[in-house]
């Protein structure tokens, strides 16, 4: 029960409100506030790694790496140039509309690529 409580919920995307008038720095800026919150977090389950290591706490070291595998996945995950992701709104700020979509179609190419790989690998 405890597990799916865990992976039961989702963040909304919030629109930035037009009246501030954010610079496209600013708003590649708070694009970047979930990815870097994700890498401190991991910098934060890796030090408590080094201290159960050093207390010799096998559990807390296992929960630690896990922490941190966790973290550091969601990070780069959430930087992929995808709409509802961070990396859109990140490179949204710099590039211009067609050469994102060429960003997005590269990046499309390179996860079937990917996916065919490894159901290749695993069906022989």
């Amino acid at each position: 029960m405890l597990g799916v409580t865990i992976f039961s919920g989702w963040a909304k995307p919030i629109k930035i409100s037009k009246k501030y008038k954010l610079e496209s720095v600013e708003v590649a800026l708070v694009a970047l506030s979930g990815p870097i919150s994700n890498l401190v977090m991991a910098c934060i389950g890796i030090v408590f790694f080094q201290v159960s290591q050093y207390m010799r706490w096998d559990t807390a070291q296992q929960n630690a790496q896990v922490w941190v595998a966790v973290n550091l996945a969601m990070a780069v995950f959430n930087l992929l140039p995808f709409r509802p992701l961070d990396g859109y709104t990140f490179l949204r700020a710099f590039l211009t509309s067609n050469f994102l979509y060429i960003v997005q179609t590269i990046f499309v190419g390179i996860i079937v690529c990917m996916l065919l790989y490894y159901f290749d690998m695993y069906a022989k």
